[in-house]
């Protein structure tokens, strides 16, 4: 019998849900480490294309609102290039145009209506497919294709400087150059295909709905028409080019990030600066479970700044009391003399 084999399935898979779940076990501890007054979701419906992790912050009694979505690759030799980013693909991983679409449904939604929409980002473990002349650039450009439908097509990205509590080891930050080479006219054409198409979808779900009489079903389907409509609305009226220049605003591309296992070290460490070695190991399983079995619960439900808290201080109580029963048990094993 061989020592390895083929695998497919789960194994294939499982990866990027382990990778999402690091990753909001790592939001979790920096943000209360620095005292956010935060709401984290996961999975959540009304951020569709952004619902790997839903970050809501309260500021002064301001809501800022950060979306992130989370791309694992197991080979990380693979690059994103011109090809994928501009993919017509409602699978691409990083298909833009799709999640400009996803980003207008999330504008529109109600249930983000109380904050601001400060950023989207696809956050990944593979880099830019760059081209070498600008690798040492602020503004850097992708590698042009040689053949295909995006021949020639250039694309800019800029090395967002700013620093980030969430995005702090290693890998950069980047934005589409709207400035760059006319940028909006080059990736026009392609969302706003993806843009009619989405129009089109939706009135083929909103035929479907109509037929419905359940409560979730009513539900989608005023949903459904006011996205209808606003697409429509927006395409009529030639507001593309705006809403494209205010998404290239707040689309963030994490490239270069730490795969899932240097995530765990990353944890580990982070709690290491409270916990000593033996310790740090045993919160760090307890926190991984505490989260995953809040994120696989069949309803939604925002984990809040007080739960983390409380979690870490129940585990500070529980060390302690550990500490003290192991000091008992060895003063009555060896009694004074």
């Amino acid at each position: 019998m061989p020592e390895t084999y083929p695998a497919w399935g789960r194994k294939r898979s499982l990866h990027g849900d382990i990778y999402q779940l690091k990753w909001v076990m790592l939001l979790l501890k920096r943000a209360v480490d620095v005292g956010y007054s935060f709401c984290l979701a996961t999975e959540m419906e009304s951020a569709t294309g952004f619902d790997d992790i839903v970050f809501q912050d309260r500021k002064n009694e301001k809501i800022v609102h950060r979306f992130i979505q989370n791309k694992h690759k197991q080979s990380e030799c693979e690059k994103i290039g011109v090809g994928k980013l501009l993919s017509k693909n409602k699978s691409g991983e990083f298909s833009v145009p799709k999640y400009f679409v996803s980003y207008l449904k999330i504008k529109i939604n109600p249930d983000f209506a109380d904050g601001e929409l400060k950023d989207f980002t696809i956050c990944t473990n593979i880099g830019f497919d760059l081209a070498q002349s600008t690798t040492q650039n602020t503004i850097k450009k992708l590698k042009a294709k040689t053949s295909g439908p995006n021949k020639g097509i250039e694309i800019a990205v800029e090395v967002i400087s700013t620093s980030d509590i969430f995005f702090k080891y290693g890998g950069t930050r980047y934005k589409f150059s709207c400035t760059h080479d006319n940028m909006i006219s080059i990736v026009q054409p392609a969302f706003k295909s993806a843009v009619k198409e989405a129009i089109e979808e939706l009135e083929k779900e909103i035929k479907e709905l109509q037929g419905k009489s359940d409560q979730n079903s009513k539900r989608k389907l005023e949903r459904n028409q006011v996205w209808q409509r606003e697409f429509e609305r927006m395409t009529n009226e030639g507001k593309l080019e705006e809403n494209i220049r205010e998404f290239f605003d707040k689309l963030v591309f994490a490239v270069d990030q730490p795969n899932e296992i240097k995530l765990a070290e990353i944890i580990e460490n982070e709690l290491g600066k409270e916990f000593n070695n033996i310790d740090k190991k045993n919160v760090y399983g307890r926190f991984l479970v505490e989260v995953l079995d809040w994120m696989k619960a069949r309803e939604g439900k925002f984990l809040s700044h007080e739960e983390i808290n409380e979690f870490f201080e129940k585990i500070r109580e529980e060390i302690v009391r550990w500490k003290c029963d192991i000091k008992e048990i060895r003063e009555k094993d060896n009694p004074a003399h």
